[in-house]
């Protein structure tokens, strides 16, 4: 699977929008909801999916560093990691 074929963005209203590059050039877009039970730091989250999709794992862990962070979702597939991307 290429990198290119997955991405997912949070909005500001933490909507999870999960998007799957189909073989005609068009997103498949699932969504999800980001849901804080704790908002001090720690902060946790989980996703809520409305639907189920094999590669989006409901506790993603984030690994932050200085000036970036990225999320590993365990899949049926292996680990899938996301970076933040502009």
């Amino acid at each position: 699977m290429a990198k290119k074929h997955f991405h997912f963005e949070i909005t500001k209203q933490d909507e999870f929008l999960f998007n799957e590059k189909l073989k005609d050039g068009s997103f498949l877009v699932v969504k999800g909801q980001v849901v804080w039970y704790q908002r001090s730091a720690p902060m946790l989250h989980y996703i809520k999916m409305d639907q189920f999709h094999l590669l989006v794992d409901s506790y993603p862990d984030l690994y932050r560093g200085n000036k970036k962070f990225y999320y590993v979702f365990e899949s049926k597939s292996g680990n899938m990691f996301y970076r933040k991307a502009k």
